[in-house]
């Protein structure tokens, strides 16, 4: 997951009233209420509490917009009742996003709402009405959507659940972001918390905030998956004694190796091969470190690079294209970090590290056809 629920694990829902919604013409309510069981880290005061790019998802868009929360206060001094309002003069909220959606997509249907805090203490909010594909999905998990005044709780047991299918919305509507959050996690360049352009909605531009760490772990796990869908291939490729056999050097966690596995053929020759993954299409840019190309140039006829890619981010399906000749590529780039690094010696400065990106689709690469990996 590249988010963690909040350690509250509370998942609310409720059908929007009429009212809620501002529909009718003596409507006045400029709010829409939520439940005293979740998001029980905002502070509770009756003054409006500003917080900046909450995450509402409705159809195929993911967008992050402000939203203003409150309490009603008690004759005691405690508060109770949280709701989201739709904030002074000239500010765009959550609460009126929804408003003008339900104008746009239709005011006679029932609409539904679900919200649940993350471990960054953003709030995501999900919209949907009655014909929509989230509400048969749902329906389907498991969840009752049935009338019903006030909000519920999603049971406990179906709270990773539905979050997992909520994650998956957002990571696929995001989908171009993650394909560049991906690259640029491998090159070392993402800062904590930085912020990627989403969509738009209503002629404005929002922001969207990932949370690095989770992100991070999940591009390493699925790299870690392409090792071992070949591993499992060389496996195969040994018991059908078409190679003789094989190491892989990361099996027991990240080496220090500069490839990833070594490929023992039946000729006696040794190859060492490194696995580039991506859980995007074939054309991906793979990433490269300055040592992974010096090690290139030492090992010409011996190196090759395998694609693992996938073709549909909706399944766990991937599929392999080999690269056995990348040396014209690796020298090419030596040839230009060696002048590089000369003109930095003049002003006694060393180059000791850097990486690369490059397409699969290069013309200094020549890739086999696709295998379809177990």
């Amino acid at each position: 997951m590249f988010f963690k629920l909040h350690s509250e694990q509370k998942i609310g829902y409720k059908i929007i009233s009429k009212p809620e919604l501002g529909i009718g013409e003596k409507s006045n309510q400029t709010h829409i209420g939520l439940s005293d069981r979740v998001l029980t880290f905002l502070p509770r005061t009756e003054k409006n509490i500003e917080r900046k790019n909450q995450i509402l998802i409705y159809g195929d868009c993911v967008e992050y917009v402000d939203a203003y929360y409150s309490y009603i206060k008690n004759p005691d001094g405690s508060f109770r009742s949280p709701y989201i309002k739709t904030g002074g003069v000239g500010t765009f909220s959550i609460t009126s996003a929804i408003r003008d959606i339900v104008k746009r997509d239709g005011e006679d249907y029932k609409w539904f709402l679900f919200w649940f805090g993350l471990s960054s203490k953003i709030v995501v909010f999900l919209l949907f009405n009655e014909h929509s594909n989230d509400y048969k999905t749902i329906l389907n998990l498991g969840i009752d959507l049935s009338d019903g005044e006030g909000s519920k709780l999603v049971s406990e047991n179906m709270i990773n659940v539905l979050s997992e299918y909520i994650e998956k919305r957002i990571y696929h509507n995001s989908i171009s972001t993650m394909k560049k959050l991906e690259v640029d996690t491998q090159l070392g360049i993402i800062q904590k918390h930085k912020r990627f352009c989403s969509y738009t909605m209503s002629k404005k531009r929002f922001e969207k905030i990932i949370n690095f760490e989770e992100t991070s772990k999940l591009f390493a796990k699925i790299g870690r998956e392409g090792e071992e869908k070949i591993n499992l291939y060389f496996d195969n490729e040994r018991s059908n004694k078409k190679i003789k056999d094989y190491y892989w050097c990361n099996k027991a966690g990240e080496s220090a190796n500069l490839f990833d596995f070594e490929l023992h053929q039946n000729d006696g020759q040794t190859v060492y091969l490194d696995v580039k993954t991506t859980k995007y299409d074939f054309i991906q840019d793979m990433i490269f470190s300055f040592q992974e190309i010096n090690f290139i140039t030492t090992e010409p006829k011996n190196y090759s690079i395998y694609r693992v890619y996938s073709k549909n981010k909706d399944d766990d399906e991937y599929y392999l294209r080999i690269c056995n000749d990348c040396i014209t590529w690796a020298n090419n780039v030596n040839t230009c970090t060696d002048e590089y690094s000369e003109n930095l010696e003049k002003i006694h400065t060393k180059l000791r590290s850097a990486k690369m990106s490059i397409s699969p689709n290069n013309r200094l690469f020549e890739f086999s056809n696709e295998i379809q990996l177990t």
